[in-house]
């Protein structure tokens, strides 16, 4: 079942906030995130507030009374100022913890949130993942995503 988050998730979606970091770090080796951490304080407080912003929703997958995955999205400006296009989607997370991976919770979450952006007049939505993530970058693609634009970057 997916579901939107509450106030009786948010120690589990603080976790889960914590372990995507740490995942994060260990796929991309991001000299950005060697030494990024989360303390779990920071973490619930993040959770708390995106629980109460009404331009966001976070959504639950949830089996036999256990969460196992969560997306959260939100609506923003576009890119380009003044565009006819109006507010967009972000997809900001998805988690489904690894023993729960290849069970469809990924794409049940996407479609999910993907309902909700469409309920709420988005006609696109955007989302970033990590070059050097094999596993996102076929799940997006696979889910109709395609890249359209680069970030790059140079140490100096």
């Amino acid at each position: 079942m997916i579901r939107k988050a509450n106030k009786h998730d948010i120690e589990t979606l603080a976790v889960w906030l914590m372990d995507l970091l740490d995942h994060v770090r260990e796929q991309s080796q991001d000299p950005y995130l060697k030494d990024a951490s989360l303390s779990e304080e920071l973490a619930t407080q993040e959770v708390e507030e995106f629980l109460k912003d009404q331009a966001s929703r976070i959504l639950v997958a949830e089996t036999n009374g256990s969460l196992v995955g969560f997306i959260s999205g939100t609506t923003i400006p576009p890119f380009v100022p003044n565009s006819t296009i109006g507010d967009i989607g972000y997809i900001q997370m998805l988690w489904v913890p690894p023993n729960h991976r290849l069970e469809g919770w990924g794409r049940k979450l996407l479609e999910s949130i993907e309902a909700w952006f469409s309920d709420q007049g988005i006609e696109y939505v955007d989302l970033h993942y990590l070059l050097k993530n094999g596993h996102a970058d076929g799940f997006w693609k696979s889910c109709g995503y395609t890249p359209y634009r680069v970030t790059a970057r140079k140490a100096l």
